[in-house]
C-alpha cells in the first residue's frame, strides 16, 4: 500500500512539473503569432499604398486619354485642358505620395522588429499569474530576416508621356475645331443634296419628278425619310433607273415624222448620253463618295460631252445642198449619204430640213428648259450634283485632317496604355523584416516551490522550480478565404463622402477613381469601368463622329492591357519548425540560431546559457521612434481635386506606446541572462 501511494504520488508530482513546463511552450506559441501578426500589419499597410499607387498610375492615365478624347470634341475644348491638368496633377500627386509612402514604409520596416518584440512581450505579460505558481514570463521575438529590402518610389515615365501629351493636344484641338467645321459644311451639303433627291417630298424633288414622269416602282426610286440614312449614291442610282425608264419609254411619236418625232428621237439621244455618263459614275462609286457628271443645258456645256462628236445624225444632198436631219426615219432623210456629229455641223454650212427642222440648237437645248424650271428633273439633278461637289470638295479637305487626328490619337492613347502596361515600375515592392518568419525564445524565471499546493510525505519539499525556456517559430502564408480587399473598400468609403460633394472635372476624376481603386483586386475589369465611367460623363457625338471614334479608340486601346489582378489574400501567421525558418536566412541571428540549435540536439546532458548569445545583439534591432498619439504616419494621399487628403497610418495599441521599450529591454535582458538546461526531455520547436 505505502508502495502504491507513493508512485501515485510522484506521478502526480511528475504531471505538475510537465503540466509547468509545457505552460511556457504555449506561451512562446503564441507570442510568435503574435510577432509574425505585426509583419502581416506591415504587408496590409504595403498592399495599401501599392494599391494606390497602381489605382493613381491608372487614373491619370485614364484621364489623359479623356483629355484626349475631349480635345476631339471642339465644345469641350477647355473641358479638355482642365483634365489633362487634372490628369498632371495626378501623376504629381502619385509621384509625391510615393516617395512619401517609401520613407514611411522603410522607417516603418526598421520599427518592425520593436513593434514584433513589443507584441511578444505583450503576450507574456498577459500570461503573467499570481500565487503559489506565479509566472513571470520575458518573451523575445527576433525577426527573420532582421532586416527589409529598402523600399523605392515608383519610377516610370508617365509624367513624361503626360507632358508630350500636353504639347500636342493644342494642336490636335484646332485641328479637331477644323474638321469639325468642314463636317458641318459636309453635312449641310448632304442635306441639301437629301433635300434635292427626296427630302422635298411631296414637293417637287428628283423623287416626285421620277414619280410623275416615269412611273416605276419603289424599288428603283425608294423614298428615304433622314438624310441620316440617304447617300449620295442613291440619288445617282435613281437617277440611272430614271434615264433608262425615259429612253424606254420614249417611242409614242414615231408614227408621226414630223417636228415631234424629231423632238422625241432627240430626247432619245439625250437620255442614252445621260444614262451611259450616270452609270459609269454609278460604278465607279463607292459607299461614301461618288461623282455627278454633269448634263449639258447648252452648246456650250455639250462641246465638253461624248455626244458631241458622235456620228448620229443622216445627211442628204440636193442641188449641191447638204442638209442635215434629226434621224434616218425623217421623211426627208431617204437616200442619205452618211452621218454627222453636231462638231462637224458647226464647222460647216448644213441647210436646214424643212421638215423635221433639226439645227444644232435642237439637239443642244433639248434640256435647258428641265434643267431650268423646277418641274424638270434634271433641274433637281443639277441641285444634287452640285451638293454633292461641295461635299467632295469639302471631303478631300477633311478626311486627311481627320485621319491625321485619329493617328496623333492613336499614337498617344498607345504610349499612355504602354506606360500602364509596364506594371514591374509602378509598383511598391515590400521585401520586410520578418517576410520568412519568426521565433521566439520565452523564459519564465518565476521561482516556483515544487509542493506548493501539493505538500505531501511522499514528495520532499522544499525544492523549486528553475528558469524555464522555450521556443517557438512562426510564418506567414495566404488565406485565400479572407481578402484584404477590406482595405480597399475602406479607402472607397473614404471617397465616396468626397465624391458626393464633387462636381465638373472633379465627379470625373473622382468617380473614375473609386472605380480605378478596384483594379488591385479586379484588374482589367476595373479599368475598363473606369474608363467607361469617365467616358459616360461627357458627350462624345460630334459631326465629324471624331469624339464617338477617339471614345471607342481609348476604350479599345486599354481593353488589350490585359491588367492582371494582384494577389489579395490576407496574410496570417501559422506555427513552423524553427530551425525552417532559420534555415531560409544568411543573418547572422539566424546563422547562429542554427548552430546552437543543432549543438543542443546533439548534446546528451549538457546546461548551457543558450539564448545569451542569440539576444546579444536585439538591442541594436529595436528602433522605437517614430509612434506618436498611439499611431505611426506612413504617408498622405494628397488627391488633386477638392482639396483631399487621406492619411494611410498604423494603429499601435496604447501600453506598446507608452511601455513598450521598457518591456521590450526587459525581455531582452532576461532571455539574456537565463540559463536552461538541455536533457532531452523536450525536443526543440
Amino acid at each position: 500500500m505505502f508502495l502504491s501511494l507513493a508512485l501515485i504520488f510522484s506521478a502526480a508530482q511528475l504531471y505538475k512539473i510537465q503540466s509547468a513546463a509545457a505552460d511556457i511552450q504555449e506561451v512562446a506559441d503564441v507570442a510568435s503569432l503574435a510577432a509574425e501578426n505585426e509583419v502581416a500589419e506591415f504587408m496590409i499597410a504595403a498592399n495599401t499604398c501599392d494599391a494606390i499607387v497602381l489605382s493613381m498610375t491608372l487614373l491619370a492615365g485614364t484621364l489623359y486619354g479623356v483629355g484626349i478624347v475631349t480635345a476631339c470634341i471642339p465644345p469641350l475644348s477647355e473641358l479638355s485642358a482642365n483634365i489633362i491638368n487634372a490628369a498632371t496633377k495626378t501623376a504629381q500627386a502619385r509621384d509625391k505620395f510615393s516617395e512619401k509612402a517609401a520613407e514611411g514604409l522603410n522607417r516603418l520596416q526598421q520599427m518592425l522588429p520593436f513593434l514584433s518584440a513589443a507584441a511578444a512581450a505583450e503576450i507574456g505579460k498577459a500570461n503573467n499569474i499570481d500565487g503559489d505558481m506565479y509566472s513571470s514570463y520575458f518573451p523575445l521575438a527576433m525577426l527573420v530576416p532582421a532586416k527589409g529590402e529598402p523600399i523605392g518610389k515608383v519610377s516610370d515615365n508617365l509624367l513624361e508621356t503626360g507632358q508630350y501629351v500636353e504639347d500636342l493636344v493644342p494642336d490636335m484641338r484646332e485641328k479637331s475645331a477644323e474638321v469639325e467645321h468642314l463636317a458641318q459644311r459636309a453635312d449641310e451639303a448632304k442635306r441639301a443634296g437629301y433635300e434635292a433627291d427626296c427630302g422635298r417630298n411631296p414637293s417637287a424633288c428628283m423623287y416626285e419628278r421620277f414619280n410623275s414622269l416615269a412611273g416605276f416602282g419603289a424599288e428603283y426610286n425608294p423614298l428615304y425619310e433622314s438624310a441620316d440614312t440617304w447617300s449620295f449614291k442613291t440619288a445617282l442610282l435613281r437617277a440611272k433607273y430614271y434615264y433608262s425608264e425615259r429612253y424606254d419609254n420614249e417611242d409614242y411619236y414615231w408614227d408621226d415624222h414630223d417636228e415631234h418625232a424629231s423632238d422625241s428621237v432627240l430626247r432619245m439621244y439625250y437620255y442614252d448620253y445621260a444614262y451611259t455618263e450616270i452609270r459609269q459614275a454609278y460604278f465607279e462609286a463607292s459607299d461614301e463618295r461618288c461623282t455627278f457628271p454633269k448634263l449639258f443645258r447648252n452648246l456650250e456645256e455639250m462641246r465638253s460631252t461624248s455626244l458631241y462628236t458622235k456620228q448620229l445624225f443622216p445627211v442628204t444632198e440636193s442641188d449641191n445642198t447638204e442638209t442635215v436631219h434629226a434621224w434616218g426615219a425623217c421623211s426627208a432623210a431617204d437616200g442619205y449619204t452618211h452621218e454627222v456629229s453636231v462638231r462637224e455641223m458647226e464647222n460647216a454650212n448644213y441647210a436646214e430640213c424643212e421638215r423635221c427642222h433639226f439645227t444644232i440648237e435642237s439637239i443642244a437645248n433639248i434640256a435647258s428648259a428641265t434643267t431650268n424650271v423646277s418641274s424638270g428633273f434634271e433641274y433637281h439633278y443639277q441641285e444634287v450634283r452640285r451638293a454633292c461637289d461641295e461635299y467632295n470638295e469639302v471631303m478631300e479637305e477633311l478626311e486627311p485632317l481627320k485621319t491625321q487626328v485619329q493617328e496623333e490619337s492613336k499614337n498617344l492613347f498607345q504610349g499612355i496604355a504602354d506606360v500602364i502596361a509596364d506594371t514591374e515600375s509602378r509598383r511598391i515592392h515590400a521585401l520586410p523584416p520578418g517576410r520568412y518568419g519568426a521565433i521566439a525564445m520565452v523564459v519564465n524565471t518565476a521561482s516556483n516551490d515544487a509542493s506548493a499546493g501539493f505538500e505531501n510525505t511522499f514528495i520532499a519539499s522544499g525544492q523549486t522550480f528553475g528558469t524555464r525556456a522555450a521556443v517557438s517559430g512562426a510564418t506567414l502564408i495566404g488565406d485565400s478565404s479572407d481578402s484584404a480587399s477590406s482595405v480597399i473598400t475602406s479607402l472607397l468609403d473614404g471617397v465616396a463622402d468626397i465624391d458626393s460633394a464633387a462636381v465638373g472635372v472633379g465627379k470625373v476624376v473622382l468617380d473614375s477613381w473609386s472605380t480605378l481603386l478596384r483594379a488591385f483586386e479586379d484588374g482589367q475589369s476595373a479599368l475598363s469601368d473606369g474608363v467607361s465611367r469617365a467616358l459616360n460623363s461627357i458627350h462624345t457625338t460630334t459631326i465629324s463622329g471624331l469624339g464617338d471614334w477617339a471614345a471607342g479608340e481609348l476604350s479599345s486601346v486599354f481593353q488589350a492591357i490585359g491588367l492582371e489582378p494582384v494577389q489579395l489574400d490576407s496574410l496570417k501567421p501559422i506555427l513552423v519548425n524553427t530551425g525552417s525558418v532559420a534555415a531560409r536566412d544568411t543573418g547572422q541571428f539566424a546563422v547562429r540560431y542554427s548552430q546552437i540549435k543543432q549543438s543542443a540536439l546533439s548534446a546528451s546532458n549538457s546546461s548551457t546559457d543558450l539564448f545569451s548569445a542569440l539576444a546579444a545583439g536585439a538591442n541594436a534591432q529595436m528602433d522605437a521612434s517614430g509612434i506618436a498619439d498611439g499611431e505611426i504616419a506612413i504617408a498622405d494621399i494628397e488627391f488633386p481635386v477638392g482639396d483631399v487628403v487621406i492619411p494611410i497610418k498604423i494603429t499601435v495599441p496604447q501600453e506598446t506606446e507608452q511601455e513598450g521599450a521598457t518591456m521590450v529591454a526587459n525581455c531582452i535582458n532576461s532571455v539574456a541572462g537565463a540559463a536552461a538546461s538541455i536533457a532531452g526531455i523536450r525536443s526543440w520547436q
